[in-house]
């Protein structure tokens, strides 16, 4: 393996190993993008929302490792039920 993990703590290579909430969902009632394509880092987030509550948040991120980890552990992709 490269150098290049020792960047990163644990918990980052994690996230970017096995992400988590990965994707796209299915008839999504709403839809964001934030980022800054010019460097390559971007994320698309889509939520499907009952009852005015997110039941399922889902993602897709391309940038580096501590984006990755950032959108694994992001509020919105832990807001199931909220």
């Amino acid at each position: 393996m490269s150098p290049a993990p020792a960047l990163y703590n644990p918990t980052v290579l994690d996230h970017f190993l096995n992400p988590r909430n990965v994707g796209d969902v299915p008839e999504p009632e709403a839809m964001g993008r934030a980022g800054e394509p010019a460097r390559g880092d971007t994320m698309r987030l889509s939520l499907r929302i009952r009852r005015g509550r997110i039941v399922d948040a889902r993602f897709r991120t391309f940038g580096c490792a501590a984006l990755e980890d950032y959108d694994n552990r992001h509020p919105a992709a832990r807001a199931p039920g909220r």
